[in-house]
């Protein structure tokens, strides 16, 4: 027993697009109506902006009205200060990761371990001084154990104080 094959439609194109006239307006009405929705938004719809809410709130109205000082921007802190030990500390610190690099070479461990010890001697209550040079001491496979636990106590000590 053959299938049929399958007849192709008698009906007429502009039949069947009628058919899908009344979605496709759906469609078109639904668009629309969103793209006016959407300009149609006032800026006090739109996301508000924190910065901007932040000062023009009631709250902080008042704060300013009051004149209490603790908010006064005159009395922010500078938000980037670092001392000039600080900073010479920082680039000690810098420059002696810089020298181990990636820590295969044992030789050039050393001679951070070494960076490290004279930080130590410019800064002895640097806790992380401590922790570097017990962790560089294991990457070149030092067996003073007694030192690296040393730094590491020391490294405890300077935390605490």
């Amino acid at each position: 027993m053959a299938t049929p094959i399958p007849q192709p439609s008698k009906e007429s194109p502009a039949k069947k697009a009628h058919k899908y006239i009344p979605w496709a307006l759906i469609v078109i009405i639904a668009i629309v109506g969103s793209v006016i929705d959407f300009l149609r938004a006032s800026p006090t719809q739109a996301a508000p902006n924190p910065t901007v809410a932040a000062v023009a709130s009631p709250q902080a109205l008042l704060i300013e009205r009051k004149g209490l000082l603790e908010f006064d921007p005159e009395n922010n802190a500078p938000s980037n200060t670092v001392s000039p030990r600080e900073r010479k500390l920082g680039e000690s610190v810098i420059n002696a990761l810089q020298i181990a690099g990636d820590g295969k070479d044992k030789t050039k461990v050393q001679a951070a371990i070494d960076a490290i010890d004279g930080i130590i001697q410019q800064y002895p209550d640097y806790a992380d001084a401590y922790v570097v040079r017990a962790t560089y001491s294991l990457t070149a496979g030092s067996t003073d154990y007694q030192q690296i636990r040393s730094d590491l106590d020391n490294a405890q000590i300077s935390l605490l104080w």
